[in-house]
């Protein structure tokens, strides 16, 4: 049984996304690791792929998505595509209204705040 003051940990070895949505949304969160993502997810303006909130010790690796090329268009698989200047790989959001963002169009090999324990 999960009692609150216990967080669990989580590790997530490889994602792979073609939607309009973050993908993953940590938020209230200790201890996880994304070991690996690769896809073609392109979100909204001022968005992330990868939405992090209140959270902490967060390891997240080789971020790398195929992207698709802005046409200003519909095309026939994901909407409209969006101008990747326009859009960020990482948003970390932590207590007290501070905000970090991977600027657009880099794709880091690793993303890290705090420690993560391995829990393998």
């Amino acid at each position: 049984m999960h009692h609150p003051e216990q967080p669990f940990s989580v590790v997530l070895t490889s994602s792979r996304e073609v939607i309009r949505k973050p993908i993953i949304k940590i938020s209230n969160s200790q201890n996880i690791q994304l070991l690996g993502y690769g896809g073609n997810t392109v979100p909204f303006p001022s968005t992330a792929i990868f939405d992090i909130e209140d959270s902490k010790d967060i390891l997240i690796t080789s971020l790398f998505n195929q992207p698709r090329l802005y046409k200003d268009s519909l095309d026939n698989f994901g909407g409209v595509n969006v101008n990747p200047h326009l859009w960020h790989m990482v948003i970390d959001k932590d207590l007290g209204d501070k905000e970090f963002k991977v600027p657009p169009l880099m794709r880091p090999v690793v993303y890290k705040r705090g420690i993560t324990t391995d829990t393998w």
